[in-house]
């Protein structure tokens, strides 16, 4: 809720947030984005040791690392667009 209001201005509706919708538009594209990497990130690794003779422990820590860095920038990327939806705000003075 504002407080600062100029001089004899009052509130006419309470304070409007964005719709979650809005959250949500800003978060599906990287969220599908993200699974199609971590379905590549867990295939790659096993089709690599098929052909080109990896162990699975070095499989294991491509996935890990993949993975890690992936959640990394989706998280990212979330806090921002977290932040920007829940600080935009609407207040109608008459």
């Amino acid at each position: 809720m504002p407080k600062n209001l100029l001089a004899g201005e009052s509130m006419v509706l309470q304070p409007l947030r964005k719709h979650w919708i809005v959250l949500v538009n800003g978060l599906w594209v990287p969220t599908v984005i993200g699974l199609v990497l971590l379905f590549i990130v867990y295939a790659a690794p096993t089709v690599l040791s098929a052909l080109l003779h990896i162990s699975s422990q070095s499989a294991g820590d491509i996935r890990l690392v993949g993975t890690l860095i992936i959640l990394l920038v989706w998280g990212f990327w979330a806090t921002v667009v977290y932040l920007q939806w829940s600080s935009a705000s609407l207040t109608v003075t008459d």
